[in-house]
């Protein structure tokens, strides 16, 4: 998705990611904490409660005396045993939500009993147990055990878990819209900072200016900068079309002098007269495709409107036919109709004649140059495609450069300016051209309009 290769997306997976995390670490912390208070609070319930029970025993040496063991377990979850040395129960007493104890608890009670004072810790089937050394009747040894129900505190737990759940996901959500409310805000500028790039970038027009309400310095550092960068883009720009301009006007006054003289020659230099004749034409197209280059970059008017791309290709893919006879070159098209696009006919004549005349240059005799045109998801493509002798990798590179000619054309023809202006007419029109070739493969030139 486009919007996770933006800053605010990838700032966004940042704050996600991190978020997570800490919320993470956060529960199994306070999870961790709560789980040990509670059995810290449990741990020292027991603990008084045994000594109760402790106490109890010791100073009644009686069995009915005893009885007020009973007592202690009023609450919830609790149990009180009492166990002769050898583990055999003397008194067991359970709240009412308390099954008897088994006898793999009572092992364990007489297994984890010692002769400490102070009374051990242990669980054992849904049951944390507090053990003691104790007196009973005054002459026996014994095993004083008291128990609360670990169910208990799991449900506590549970409970403790859900809310703490609920807490962080409402934080989440509060902070996440909160977050996104400030990222907005502060990348809102640095946005429109890139869609006027954008525009600029599709109308070719220098004179736009970025404009942006923000207070950090570093979006105003840079938007003063890109202004500043437009500003002497478009000097360059208007520099080098005056430069052509200036150019061209100075050499075609002498140009055309030079032809008159010429053509004032005598019959006799027929020949040479008119090899002259023709380099002189030359220079006269290539002032002149200079000056369009020029002008498409700098002024040159759109004048888009819809036009019947179909039946420009259809006229074109004519001409191909008669420009190829020479070589016998046979000419197929597909081309489907009613394809409209928006572009200056004429211009894009010119740029589609340049890539055909290129073709049919390259194209080895009895070649096969194809031309299609199809529209699918509102893209509208044109091909064309020769047999000749094919661009090399290397060339390929540098095959839209001013003056660029292939070292594998067979004709040397032109002044390397063709595909120059082509490429500066499709993306006037906010189209796009590529080209992949192969030696002694063909090449195949793709224009796309949407």
């Amino acid at each position: 998705m486009i919007f996770f290769k933006t800053l605010r997306g990838k700032l966004t997976i940042i704050f996600f990611v991190s978020t997570v995390t800490i919320t993470i670490l956060t529960f199994f912390l306070l999870i961790f904490t709560t789980q040990k208070l509670i059995f810290d609070q449990v741990n020292h319930h027991l603990h008084i409660v045994i000594n109760e029970a402790k106490k109890i025993v010791e100073e009644n040496h009686e069995v009915d005396n005893i009885e007020p063991l009973k007592n202690l377990v009023s609450a919830q979850g609790m149990t009180v045993i009492l166990l002769s040395s050898d583990g055999s129960p003397i008194l067991q007493t359970n709240s009412f939500d308390v099954a008897d104890v088994t006898e793999h608890q009572m092992q364990q009670i007489v297994f984890s009993s010692t002769n400490k004072e102070e009374p051990q810790h242990f669980s054992v089937n849904q049951m944390q147990f507090a053990t003691v050394p104790v007196s009973i009747y005054g002459y026996q040894d014994g095993i004083l055990a008291v128990g609360f129900s670990t169910k208990i505190i799991n449900n506590t737990i549970k409970e403790i878990t859900t809310i703490i759940i609920f807490v962080l996901l409402l934080s989440i959500t509060v902070v996440s819209i909160v977050w996104q409310t400030i990222i907005k805000h502060y990348l809102l500028p640095l946005e429109k900072i890139s869609q006027s790039a954008l525009q600029i970038k599709k109308s070719s027009d220098l004179n736009k200016k970025v404009k942006t309400n923000t207070t950090t310095i570093e979006l105003k550092n840079i938007t003063a900068s890109f202004n500043n960068l437009l500003e002497k883009l478009k000097q360059v720009f208007e520099e080098e079309h005056l430069f052509f301009s200036d150019t061209a006007h100075s050499l075609k006054t002498p140009l055309a002098v030079i032809r008159s003289y010429i053509e004032t020659l005598p019959r006799q230099q027929n020949k040479k007269k008119n090899e002259i004749l023709n380099y002189i034409d030359s220079l006269n197209e290539t002032i002149q495709d200079l000056l369009i280059i020029s002008k498409i970059n700098t002024s040159y008017p759109k004048n888009s409107k819809q036009i019947n791309f179909s039946e420009i290709v259809s006229t074109i893919a004519e001409l191909t036919q008669t420009i190829g006879l020479e070589k016998n070159i046979t000419v197929n098209q597909v081309i489907e109709k009613n394809i409209f696009i928006n572009a200056d006919e004429q211009l894009l004549t010119k740029a589609i004649l340049n890539v055909i005349k290129n073709a049919v240059d390259h194209e080895s005799q009895n070649g096969t140059i194809t031309i299609s045109l199809n529209k699918k998801n509102n893209i509208s493509e044109l091909l064309i495609k020769d047999t000749g002798v094919g661009i090399s990798s290397k060339d390929l590179k540098s095959i839209f450069n001013r003056f660029y000619q292939s070292k594998n054309s067979q004709s040397k023809k032109g002044n390397g300016l063709g595909l120059s202006i082509s490429k500066a007419i499709i993306e006037r029109f906010e189209g796009k051209i590529t080209i992949s070739s192969k030696i002694k493969k063909g090449t195949s030139v793709f224009i796309f309009f949407s």
